[in-house]
């Protein structure tokens, strides 16, 4: 059975709607729409639409993935679900029409469509590692493995969410030097580019020897007014560069080194660190997976970083 993206319109109304349904056939999926009041105007197989968006430009690729807020909520509705004697099939069919994002709305699609196959709930999360990580999958699977999978995923949702509020606690203590950092730099860019010049003028009419710091002051914004184009390519090439080294296992361990040794910064930083650390290995363990391997869950690279 094939998963659908589906575009329609309902009978009645008029207002365009869409989805994701699995369906045999466009044929078929035409008469499930048919019945339920939506004249169907557009279906795109599944894996046409993930060819498609392979093409796309990865450098946006996170602009559509649902973030860990999201998952903890679809996680809690899971789990209520599976206390209330709900099969995890079934479950996860009423979570398809609840969920809001589209990548996580295909991706439940095709998970339902694996445990119908009957491939393990742990399984079919493996195939999705930028939504759910190598941890969850893993809880998961110790879950299901002792019988405990609705208290897995409820350790999970408090574990995502403690995670979620702690980056918007550190996000929010950013939020304003990153903008003070912005708005200086950019009208610092505005003055050398469009003052600075005007002054030269007055500076080239006195006809007199200038202080070297001011003669340097007026190359640099001769420069900026006539090279801006080429900074701002320099600038784009060194951040995508910077971002490519940094996800290499040397370029990550020489920055993690250097982040720690900053003054104040870097004891935050080890202190935030030890902390998730202490709460990551506390939810794994007390979700059945062994020490060991929760070590190894903890250290090894995630999409999510």
């Amino acid at each position: 059975m094939a998963v659908f993206e589906y575009r329609g319109i309902l009978i009645g109304t008029g207002k365009s709607v869409k989805g994701v349904r699995d369906a045999d056939n466009p044929k078929t999926l035409r008469a499930q729409l048919r019945k339920d009041g939506v004249l169907l105007t557009l279906a795109t197989e599944e894996k046409s639409a993930t060819a498609k968006k392979k093409r796309d430009i990865k450098l946006f690729s996170f602009l559509g993935r649902p973030s860990t807020a999201d998952v903890a909520v679809t996680t809690r509705q899971l789990a209520t679900l599976l206390k209330a004697g709900i099969p995890l099939f079934e479950s996860l069919n009423a979570l398809i029409d609840q969920v809001e994002k589209d990548s996580l709305r295909r991706a439940l699609t095709t998970i339902r469509e694996q445990v119908r196959e009957g491939i393990s709930f742990a399984k079919a999360l493996e195939a999705h590692p930028t939504i759910f990580p190598s941890l969850y999958v893993n809880m998961v699977r110790a879950g299901e493995a002792s019988g405990t999978l609705e208290t897995v995923l409820e350790r999970l949702t408090a574990f995502m969410e403690s995670q979620a509020k702690l980056k918007g606690k550190v996000l929010a203590a950013l939020a304003y030097p990153i903008l003070m950092l912005v708005i200086g730099t950019t009208i610092v860019s505005v003055l050398m580019v469009a003052v600075v010049p005007n002054v030269k003028s007055i500076f080239d009419s006195m006809q007199q020897a200038l202080p070297w710091y001011t003669a340097l002051l007026l190359s640099v914004s001769d420069f900026m007014s006539s090279y801006w184009w080429l900074l701002l390519a320099m600038v784009g090439l060194a951040i995508y560069g910077f971002r490519r080294w940094v996800r290499t296992p040397s370029g990550k361990f020489s920055w993690d080194g250097f982040t720690l040794r900053i003054p104040v910064f870097g004891k935050l930083v080890q202190m935030l660190s030890i902390a998730r650390f202490a709460r990551t290995l506390a939810t794994l363990l007390s979700s059945g997976v062994a020490l060991l391997s929760a070590c190894l869950l903890y250290t090894s690279p995630s999409p999510r970083d």
